[in-house]
């Protein structure tokens, strides 16, 4: 690993300073600025340079149209080269120095350095240099280099406008190097290189370390051109490289011999938990791996998303000898990838251009050089150890001109492996799997070691070149439209191959009921192994399933098994039909849901055909209701007629339409052995049609209608509680609040239960006029529930709170009759989260907004029992220790109607009214200002009806009304404390207790407050 650094640039530096161009420090260099905006010409360039300290924090800016030449780049002197670093220690640590390159000038420098330690034991970390425009021709550029130290979290930034050629004029090479260091025990960590625009030509290395050691670093690049470069690496080592990364994304375009995750060059040096990842929207020419080694590579991922033209992708690959070679768990992902074979004169090309030799000879002992293109999970180049290494297949792909392996070796890629002294390449192999329908990715534990996790992905289907050297293939999402793989050359498995269908998930089956072919070599010239693949899975796999075609609105049961034909179709399907199961599919007028492709595979006389739970989707029932065809074909035997009518599980039956409109119709089997269903329909005068009904669960729209009602009725027991103390006798203002909650239950056909807690808070006056006294107030009200529902076999739950305002007034007569009055409106939401529910029984939610207003009158007279006086008002009104107060009210309420949908379903809710009157008397017993009182009312609901209608595909039908008409008793009890004239409080604490038609329980407290 000899690179033209330490000592070159120490000569041009000694070179420099003999001269007397550069200032010299001996002590620490930190902080400095240089700018350059002028051009300059060879020599050393640099923010800051100490020769027995530190270099750190130093700054080289080189701007607008400044060009920096050399007095002769090409030449092999290194003082004819101008080098540009951003701080330079002789013998010390050069750290956080940066070159910063922008503007449009034309640059030769020979070599760019963020920060450079010349000493054994000095570090170079945090430099960077940043290059965002100009056109450069260049040596090296270096983020951060030591002679023999420590390299980390070096930085290289290229984009912009930049235009970079790099030449070299020795055997040294010369490239882009995010850390680098010559040391034979140096790691270097956390260096990057990143390229975001711009266009790179000519490097033999883009790294982003190369060191002994090299761990976590990474070469970015975005949106960026690379031409004729010979390597991309995240991390290149002589002994290790770890958890290294090239990623290439965006719009970025690569011409490179090869792009790795990481790499290490010696015989015994390993490569683990590296990664190469090309995105979707990338393209690359390359042989890219995830990882190589000379002895072992293990858990390294290539991650394939966009284009590739090459040759040869791999996760990981070696080329130690046999003894020491291994390639264990490295991962090729190939996803939604374009693969395609590179031509034989392009390979030549980059091969000229970037390494300067012949390879023809080589490219042309290559099997179908632009042909081809082989995809390996592991590679070894003299053979060894190849274990659990995986190709991953997921999304939709062409791979057409691909060979997949699970390892490969000289032996499968040349045409004459004794050509090369490789014919005798002995493979030790297990658990080298081909995944399809499945991918995964790559990830640092906690413990710095690689973790691999895995998931389901589905697969469309391709066809493939070859299948080779793989000791197990796995099936996991697969499409059932086509053959999962099509081999059009060559299968070529191990004797121990083995199938793994433990987690196979065909794809909905559409309307066809058909055999998941998994690998179809019909087309093949050579297959191998596919029978040992079958003999594997055949008495393992022989079990009941239950799979779903048409969206998942038919299920069919029976038991399904393996099969391989005579001419090579490996397939897996069902081999018996135990039942087929309707439920919500699409209508087909003159169409077919399901459809039996091998009519003569199945005996069909013990299959039950199930439609008691058939539904149709609303989208597709539109068309029924245009066309005014009302038959179609459930089941296409294509002619298997040992079907009978028996095995109809429900030939008259129901059918249902988003659970909310329900329908009759009759299945049956035609003369061809098909099943037929037929709606029920109506004469009309125009033309038959559809009779629906509303389902039963649509009656719990209603119920929670009348339980949102419930919670305005509570809120108008409030309001009737606090019309008790409006008794006329206090004189002037007074304020007052009330607040109560109850639990209702209201009989609607059906049953609702509402909690429900009420408050209302107003300002009135009382007014002494000749035959009596009048009190008046304004108040707001607010009120919130929560319901429960149970009807129709569903049960559900909802909230309802409503908000508004009114006024309300008494007037009470000398003679102690009276009469009073209110009137108030707001608006009443529903929130109904549980009440519909689905076919699956999923909830529906859905809201409601209406508006309100309701109102009533009522007339009584209080009878003394007694002339005893309790106590006297504030306005010089005596109180009866007892009396009997009876009275009749008439109480009406409106609330607006609404509309909503649930699922594809329409529902209109019609105006709700209540209109109730209440009978009643109240015995009151005052020792003081306390009065203990008790009372009976008879209430009568003469409406209370809430009726709708639900429509869906141009049909509708008139929900089954819920209704709270009827009887109901209403108990109560409670203590007044009333104002004096020495007290200006009122408390009352008040009781109610509902029989009947109404059932309940509640309490309220009210409080007033006379001026």
């Amino acid at each position: 690993m000899k690179k033209r650094c330490g000592k070159t640039l120490t000569l041009s530096i000694l070179m420099a300073l003999l001269a007397g161009t550069v200032p010299v420090f001996a002590e620490d260099v930190t902080g400095q600025q240089v700018t350059i905006d002028q051009d300059q010409e060879g020599g050393l360039i640099y923010g800051g340079h100490s020769t027995d300290g530190n270099a750190l924090n130093n700054t080289l800016s080189i701007l607008g149209s400044a060009s920096i030449t050399s007095k002769d780049i090409d030449s092999s002197l290194t003082d004819n080269n101008a080098t540009v670093a951003g701080g330079y220690a002789e013998n010390g640590d050069a750290i956080s120095n940066t070159v910063n390159i922008s503007g449009t000038g034309n640059h030769e420098i020979g070599y760019i350095y963020g920060g450079f330690a010349d000493s054994d034991s000095s570090t170079a970390s945090e430099n960077q240099v940043t290059i965002t425009g100009g056109t450069f021709k260049t040596h090296d550029i270096f983020g951060g280099a030591a002679e023999d130290a420590t390299i980390n979290n070096n930085r290289i930034s290229i984009g912009g406008d930049a235009n970079i050629t790099l030449t070299s004029t020795g055997p040294d090479g010369n490239g882009i190097y995010g850390g680098f260091t010559e040391s034979d025990s140096a790691t270097a960590s956390g260096n990057q290189v990143i390229f975001s625009g711009g266009t790179v030509k000519g490097a033999e290395f883009i790294v982003g370390a190369w060191a002994y050691r090299t761990v976590d670093n990474q070469v970015t690049i975005t949106d960026e051109t690379l031409e004729n470069d010979m390597l991309v690496a995240g991390g290149l080592g002589y002994n290790l490289a770890q958890g290294n990364a090239a990623s290439v994304a965006g719009k970025a375009n690569l011409t490179v011999l090869g792009l790795a995750g990481g790499l290490s060059t010696d015989d015994r040096s390993d490569a683990l938990g590296n990664q190469v990842a090309i995105g979707q929207d990338a393209s690359v020419t390359a042989v890219a791996i995830g990882g190589g080694a000379g002895a072992s590579a293990s858990q390294n991922l290539a991650d394939i998303k966009g284009t590739v033209t090459g040759y040869l992708l791999g996760g990981g690959g070696v080329d130690g000898s046999s003894e020491t070679a291994a390639v264990s768990g490295n991962v090729l992902n190939l996803e939604n990838a374009t693969l395609i074979p590179i031509q034989k004169e392009q390979a030549q090309s980059i091969l000229e251009s970037t390494i300067d030799d012949d390879y023809e000879v080589l490219i042309n002992a290559l099997k179908k050089p632009g042909e081809t293109i082989q995809a390996a999970g592991g590679a070894l180049l003299e053979g060894g150890k190849a274990t659990d290494n995986m190709v991953n297949l997921s999304g939709t792909m062409d791979l057409s001109k691909v060979n997949l392996y699970g390892w490969i070796t000289p032996q499968d890629i040349l045409t004459d492996p004794s050509s090369m002294d490789m014919e005798d390449i002995v493979t030790q192999h297990s658990g080298n799997t081909l995944n399809v329908g499945y991918t995964l990715s790559l990830s640092k534990g906690t413990d710095g070691n690689p973790v691999i996790t895995g998931k389901t992905s589905n697969w469309t289907g391709s066809k493939v070149q070859g299948i080779y050297n793989f000791d197990k293939i796995a099936f996991y999402n697969v499409e059932s439209s086509q053959p999962a793989l099509t081999v059009t050359d060559t299968v070529s498995l191990p004797d121990n191959v083995t199938l793994d269908l433990d987690h196979f998930v065909p794809a909905d089956g559409g309307n066809v009921l058909t055999d998941n072919v998994l690998i179809d070599a019909s087309g093949a010239s050579t297959v191998k192994g596919l029978d040992k693949l079958y003999e594997s899975g055949k008495d393992k796999y022989q079990q009941p399933v239950t799979r779903t075609y048409a969206n998942g609105g038919v299920t069919v049961t029976g038991k399904e098994g393996l099969a391989l034909s005579d001419t090579n179709v490996l397939s897996y399907g069902l081999h018996s039909l135990d039942a087929i199961t309707y439920k919500t599919i699409d209508w087909k007028t003159d169409g077919t849901v399901l459809t039996l492709v091998d009519s003569q595979k199945f005996d069909l006389a013990s299959t039950k055909v199930h439609t008691e739970d058939i539904g149709f989707t609303t989208k597709s029932l539109e068309t029924i209701t245009k066309a005014g065809n009302y038959a179609m074909t459930l089941l296409d035997t294509q002619g298997n007629k040992t079907l009978s009518a028996g095995n109809l599980t429900t030939r008259k039956g129901t059918w249902n339409v988003g659970n909310a409109l329900e329908g009759t119709g009759e299945a049956s089997l035609d003369a061809n052995g098909n099943v037929v269903y037929k709606l029920d329909t109506v004469e009309k005068p125009q033309k038959p049609e559809i009779k629906v009904d509303a389902a039963k669960q649509t009656h719990n729209a209603l119920i929670a209608n009348e339980a949102a009602l419930g919670t305005l009725a509570a809120g108008r027991d409030r309001m009737e509680g606090l019309l008790d103390t409006f008794n006329g006798q206090e004189v002037g203002v007074f304020t007052f609040a009330g607040i109560g909650g109850s639990k209702d239950k209201y009989d609607t056909g059906s049953h609702s239960s509402t909690y429900t807690w009420n408050g209302l808070a107003g300002v009135g006056n009382d007014v002494a006029l000749h035959n009596g006294d009048f009190s008046y107030g304004v108040f707001y009200e607010y009120g919130k529930g929560h319901y429960d529902v149970d009807g129709a076999g569903y049960t559900g739950s909802g909230d309802a709170h409503y908000s508004g305002a009114g006024l309300m007034a008494k007037y009470v007569a000398r003679n102690k009759n009276y009469g009073e009055a209110s009137l108030h409106f707001g608006q009443l939401k529903n929130n109904a989260d549980s009440v519909l529910h689905s076919r699956s029984g999923s909830a529906l939610g859905y809201e409601t907004d209406s508006s309100y207003w309701s109102g009533h009158v009522g007339f009584g007279h209080i009878f003394d029992l007694t002339d005893q006086v309790a106590s006297t008002s504030r306005g010089g009104t005596d109180r009866a220790s007892r009396d009997l107060d009876v009275y009749g009210k008439y109480f009406y309420t409106h609330v607006g109607g609404d509309s909503f949908r649930a699922g594809d379903v329409d529902y209109q809710l019609d105006d709700l009214n209540s209109s109730l009157l209440r009978i009643g008397a109240r015995l009151n017993n005052r020792s003081g200002r306390n009065n203990y009182y008790c009372g009976l009312a008879w209430d009568y609901e003469f409406d209370g009806e809430s009726r709708g209608t639900v429509s869906a595909a141009g049909l509708s039908a008139n929900i089954r009304k819920a209704d709270i008409g009827g009887s109901s008793l209403m108990a109560e009890a409670g203590w007044k404390l009333e104002a004096t004239k020495d007290s200006p409080w009122d408390v009352n604490l008040n009781v109610r207790a509902y029989a009947g038609q109404h059932k309940g329980l509640g309490g309220n407290v009210f409080v007033g407050y006379h001026f």
